[in-house]
């Protein structure tokens, strides 16, 4: 009976020959533990036509032997006491304990409040998508293949591909250089996670300009709104068709953020909160006084009291979402939040309004606090022109924010 034939492709790496044809098997040895592997790449990237090792092939080995250095249960630290594998609920909790630390350390200016938030959230979300229990190990939620089968129970949620990557990068957060540190001081073995390649699935969509029919779907629903729906909604779509305000900066409203100018018009003032923590851009812009009576006349139960004037900011969005999608014919798929279409819409009519006329893309900027790169990439297609919008609608959205000139409009259509 004829055996198996190795050869060595380098260290840790050996080709077998077998009735079934080629196989790789990797090896290795850590902290006195063995581990083996056959390589599932495709055959024909794993070895060039001379029989030795490719790029890609190395690359394999090396990503292996990280994962391997995160499964070992035993080591030593400097002090010679054992470090062990902690389990989900242990690692999450000295996560927290540290980092809640660390912020009100005024030596530290990481992590801010809320990173630390989101990744407890996210690192909860991942803990759930991998049906592993708390007491696991947590070498098994950070193997490399449960990442992936994480991310993939996220996608088939219909949740985004950027999305999902923002949920499973919260095992990054959680294994940060300084919390490894703390970590090992309170005898865990915690090692970053080697990420899987998600390619382009976890990339923010580019921007992809509404059709002119699409668009005008969107304006009788809008119409539509403003005649029967809740006034939570109407103030939600409102906010993101005409300032352009995320919704959960929208969730943050109150009265204070509409102050009155010196001139006795109403300004929108506040810092969106995605940026804050980057470019920290501030919003101040001064917007037309039809537009602060309408959002007036909306939450005039509150305005006064200085409390939220959206607090289920989120079961609005739900709400809204929904009815954009069911009446405007939007594939849930390619549409999972709706609504932010409304943002995008303001922002291109924006940047298509001349410049002396209050549009361009640096208006676009101060009204959105975004930065030119983004709104050039997600918002409109500089390179091309762009479907316009319905007049009527395109005439709408532009006064509403102040970027059409009344008096110019009349005299062009005297």
């Amino acid at each position: 009976m004829a055996t198996a034939q190795l050869k060595s492709v380098f260290p840790g790496c050996q080709v077998r020959n077998g009735k079934r044809g080629k196989s790789i098997r990797f090896f290795t040895m850590i902290n006195g533990q063995r581990f083996t592997k056959t390589c599932t790449l495709p055959a024909e990237i794993m070895l060039t036509p001379n029989g030795t090792a490719t790029r890609e092939l190395r690359a394999e080995y090396g990503k292996w032997v990280a994962e391997c250095s995160g499964k070992t249960t035993v080591k030593f630290c400097r002090n010679s006491r054992m470090l062990r594998v902690p389990t989900i609920d242990e690692l999450l909790r000295k996560y927290e304990e540290i980092a809640w630390k660390r912020n009100r350390d005024p030596n530290y200016a990481r992590p801010a409040a809320r990173s630390i938030e989101t990744a407890i959230k996210n690192f909860g979300y991942c803990v759930e998508a991998s049906g592993l229990k708390d007491s696991a190990p947590i070498t098994k939620l950070m193997d490399p293949e449960m990442i992936r089968k994480v991310f993939n129970v996220f996608m088939s949620r219909g949740v985004t591909g950027v999305s999902a990557w923002s949920y499973v990068s919260a095992l990054q957060s959680v294994t940060a250089t300084w919390a490894i540190a703390e970590y090992r001081d309170a005898g865990f073995l915690v090692q970053k996670p080697t990420m899987p390649d998600f390619g382009k699935a976890k990339d923010p969509q580019k921007y992809t300009e509404l059709s002119s029919e699409m668009i005008g779907k969107i304006w009788q629903w809008y119409m539509m709104l403003e005649k029967n729906a809740n006034p939570d909604c109407v103030f939600y779509a409102t906010c993101m068709l005409e300032l352009a305000i995320r919704p959960s900066d929208i969730g943050r409203l109150t009265a204070a953020n509409f102050p009155t100018s010196s001139n006795g018009h109403h300004r929108l003032v506040y810092r969106p909160n995605k940026t804050s923590e980057s470019s920290n851009r501030r919003v101040d812009i001064e917007i037309p006084d039809a537009l602060w009576e309408k959002l007036h006349k909306l939450k005039a139960d509150v305005w006064e009291s200085g409390e939220l004037l959206l607090p289920n900011v989120r079961y609005v969005e739900t709400t809204v979402n929904a009815t954009m999608r069911i009446n405007c014919g939007m594939a849930p798929d390619e549409f999972s939040k709706a609504s932010y279409e409304l943002r995008k819409l303001c922002i291109q009519t924006i940047i298509n309004t001349p410049v002396e006329q209050g549009g361009g893309v640096d208006q676009a900027v101060r009204l959105s606090g975004d930065r030119r790169d983004t709104i050039e990439d997600y918002y409109c297609d500089p390179y091309k022109g762009h479907t316009p919008l319905p007049s009527m609608a395109f005439e709408r959205f532009a006064r509403l924010v102040g970027a059409i000139d009344e008096k110019a409009e009349e005299a062009a259509t005297a």
